[in-house]
């Protein structure tokens, strides 16, 4: 990993946490996590997104308004991605928890994971925050290689990540690559 190590804050209320792991920045290769879905099954990161963009919604968890704000946001904007996308929102919120959110909410767009077994995917990205066993708030997007091509991390769970730019370079990528093929085409 490129990035210094460095122990970012994070605000809740008046309080602040220290994120005890490790941030990625662009150009990183984003690591394999594992997790639960919400029928308490593994889900294995780069086995269910293999070949496609990856784009993940961190958020704190469910129960708070800014989570569920995020959640929210995140599942208008997704509908106008293409297919190439593999949309992910995750949290240390038990996969309970997370069956009783989508049964009652209007969550449809991406997958809901469970980070709360290992914090698998706060440590390995630099979400977790330890004391609090939680994620922070973010957004990241990953190429079909799992390079980050876009990463934002929240100080405070009650903003939410600017989904319209981490969406834009999602796009880009795909209009890179549509580039390529036509080129391909002409000039074989």
């Amino acid at each position: 990993m490129k990035g210094k190590i460095s122990k970012p804050k994070m605000k809740f209320g008046k309080n602040e946490k220290i994120s005890h792991s490790q941030r990625l920045d662009i150009g990183d290769t984003g690591p394999d996590f594992i997790g639960l879905t919400k029928e308490v099954t593994a889900f294995e990161f780069y086995k269910e997104g293999k070949g496609k963009l990856k784009i993940i919604n961190s958020i704190t968890s469910i129960d708070t308004n800014g989570g569920l704000r995020q959640v929210v946001n995140f599942n208008e904007i997704i509908p106008k991605a293409k297919d190439d996308f593999f949309a992910v929102t995750i949290s240390a919120d038990l996969p309970f928890a997370i069956e009783r959110f989508s049964s009652s909410e209007s969550v449809s767009g991406s997958l809901f994971i469970s980070d709360y077994r290992h914090l698998d995917f706060g440590r390995n990205y630099g979400f977790a925050i330890e004391d609090t066993r939680l994620l922070s708030s973010g957004i990241v997007v990953l190429d079909r290689e799992n390079k980050v091509i876009f990463i934002q991390y929240m100080k405070n769970p009650d903003i939410t990540p600017d989904f319209e730019r981490a969406l834009a370079a999602a796009e880009r990528i795909l209009y890179d690559e549509t580039l390529f093929e036509v080129d391909k085409l002409l000039y074989e």
